[in-house]
């Protein structure tokens, strides 16, 4: 190829490092093992030691993306992880069948034998009814599974026969969660036939069918839209105990226990943060007692602020902005002063550039948005999205963000603070700040602030404010958190 001839080194073959969960495999003396971490060709090759069968590729499959526990490559899991199933560095890996399947020619399996592997339907936006085969043996027993609009799957076997013959199919137990990998075997034992699904000693499918032709090709994937990995064929029936043990060493339990307990976590942190705040009754005197110029509870209309259309207050809601303004003024404001504010942002992350300002200082109108602007990014830059923002305006066209994203539909507590060219934003009581950066000042000295939109009345709040303050000096650490710990409220920020 290109490369070796311009490196005049002959191309290193992709060597595969086999995890606890391959070894486990191995060790198990299957007939046949591929692994699927090829990166081209039409050959899928045998991860056992010794000659060993090689299966072929036929039609349309996209090769080397991310495997069983590897992340997905997008989202929360774009930097992909390593697992139990390949080495401490390298990432396992999978096909994903569009229009092709993968046949590999197995002579001699017995009466008793055992096909195991793992699938993935794909994501949840890509929803729609269809199904596909797992596996079909060399006799025409398959194993498929099928997807409802719903992004659930369920496992179907179906014996030799008329493909359309709907009848004679033994449907699962289960409906799967198409979105994630799952881990199916396939067990004949003469014409007893059992499937079990991830782990379960109980099967998720018991019936029979005749004993089959043995001889033939087996057949992975046909019709299926989704991915496969990990495929392993025994001349044998494995029990439940040792597909338990398959299952315990892929991780993918634990994985599982860790990532519900944290989205449980999440959630009942999310239903706490939806709910307005009830703040203590000294919550004020706590505020008032480090001397703000200005501090507005926002239960009612604040007599030092100005309402535009579009905002309205009440003592469950506090501040409502829907596309609305809070105009004020304080003079003397200089280069440094702090913004303490509570908020809840009800819009999508993703729903627009940027999700909304929520403290704004600069010139009204102003077509160059001159000033300091504290807000939630949105889809200007994927970076952002969803993280609290500070921008200096059109023209030095400069912007720091936290690290945080912020559920939409949740309360928050930020303290902005800023001294000359540094801006140091605290969220939800943490003592480290979530923005902490240089960032040039353009306010100019100008007195003239707003909430619920930025000065030129870009990317109005939907959603609500309370407790806002400003003050005429830069808050210290202890007191940014101080201003948190009063109010009695969940310390941190739940997951989006």
């Amino acid at each position: 190829g290109a490369l070796e001839e311009l490196s005049g080194q002959p191309r290193r073959a992709l060597v595969d490092e086999p995890g606890p969960y391959a070894r486990g495999v191995i060790a198990a003396k299957p007939v046949a093992y591929w692994r699927l971490n090829e990166m081209a060709g039409p050959v899928a090759e045998s991860a056992l030691p010794g000659p060993s069968p090689r299966a072929r590729l036929n039609g349309l499959v996209a090769p080397y993306l991310p495997g069983v526990d590897s992340g997905s490559g997008c989202g929360n899991e774009e930097a992909l992880r390593t697992s139990q199933f390949s080495g401490p560095k390298q990432i396992n890996r999978a096909m994903h069948f569009v229009d092709g399947h993968l046949a590999a020619e197995l002579p001699g399996l017995r009466s008793s034998s055992s096909a195991a592997l793992w699938f993935w339907l794909g994501e949840s936006s890509g929803a729609s009814e269809r199904g596909g085969s797992l596996v079909r043996l060399p006799g025409g027993d398959t194993l498929q599974v099928r997807q409802d609009a719903g992004h659930r799957a369920r496992l179907f076997f179906r014996p030799a026969g008329p493909a359309e013959d709907d009848g004679k199919a033994a449907a699962g137990r289960s409906r799967l969660a198409a979105d994630q990998w799952h881990f199916a075997v396939l067990v004949r034992q003469g014409g007893k036939v059992r499937v079990f699904i991830d782990g379960n000693p109980q099967p998720e499918i018991e019936t029979a069918s005749p004993d089959p032709a043995r001889e033939g090709t087996l057949r992975f994937g046909e019709g299926l839209e989704g991915k496969l990995d990990e495929i392993a064929v025994f001349d044998r029936a494995l029990t439940a105990a040792e597909i338990a043990s398959f299952w315990q060493a892929s991780g993918i339990a634990e994985r599982r226990a860790r990532e519900t307990a944290a989205r449980q976590r999440a959630e009942r942190l999310a239903a706490e943060r939806a709910r307005p705040p009830a703040f203590p009754a000294g919550y004020g005197t706590t505020v008032d007692a480090l001397k703000p110029a200005l501090h507005a509870g926002l239960d009612s209309a604040p007599a030092r602020l100005v309402a535009e259309q579009g905002v309205s207050f009440s003592p469950g809601t506090f501040a409502a902005f829907n596309s609305g303004r809070l105009r004020g003024s304080q003079p003397a404001l200089g280069n440094a002063y702090s913004v303490s504010l509570w908020f809840r942002n009800n819009l999508p992350n993703n729903s627009q550039p940027v999700t909304a300002y929520l403290f704004s200082r600069g010139p009204d109108r102003d077509p160059r948005a001159a000033g300091d602007h504290l807000g939630i990014g949105g889809t200007h830059r994927r970076d952002l999205t969803g993280r609290l923002i500070v921008f200096n305006g059109n023209a030095e066209d400069e912007v720091v963000a936290g690290t945080t994203v912020i559920p939409p539909g949740t309360w928050h507590h930020a303290v902005l603070v800023r001294q000359a060219n540094r801006v140091t934003v605290y969220l939800d009581g943490a003592a480290k700040p979530d923005i902490d950066a240089e960032l040039k000042s353009t306010t100019a000295g100008t007195s003239q602030f707003f909430l619920g939109a930025r000065n030129d009345r870009f990317a109005p709040l939907q959603g609500h404010l309370a407790q806002f303050a400003l003050f005429d000096r830069a808050l210290t650490p202890k007191e940014a958190v101080r201003l948190h710990q009063a109010s009695a409220q969940p310390k941190g920020s739940p997951e989006p």
